[in-house]
């Protein structure tokens, strides 16, 4: 039988929290998970399959102070009236 090319792990891997630190990440992972989710990509390997993570787009859930690290990077964000 074959497996799905990819599961992925949708909203809520995100550590939404005030108290969340993200002055050096743009996506933080909740408690939820482990920091690598180690556990989660040796279960689809075990499957033969892929392991996603949804993103927001706007970096909508506290990343928003490092679009503008990520711009210097080179990566390409939204303008603040696009959100």
């Amino acid at each position: 039988m074959p497996t799905l090319n990819a599961y992925i792990i949708d909203d809520g891997w995100q550590d939404t929290s005030k108290e969340t630190d993200w002055s050096d990440k743009v996506w933080t992972i909740n408690s939820k998970f482990q920091p690598d989710f180690a556990d989660c990509f040796r279960s689809v390997q075990n499957v033969h399959s892929q392991l996603g993570l949804w993103l927001s787009p706007g970096c909508l859930f506290g990343g928003q102070p490092m679009v503008s690290k990520m711009r210097e990077y080179g990566f390409e964000a939204l303008s603040s009236a696009c959100l």
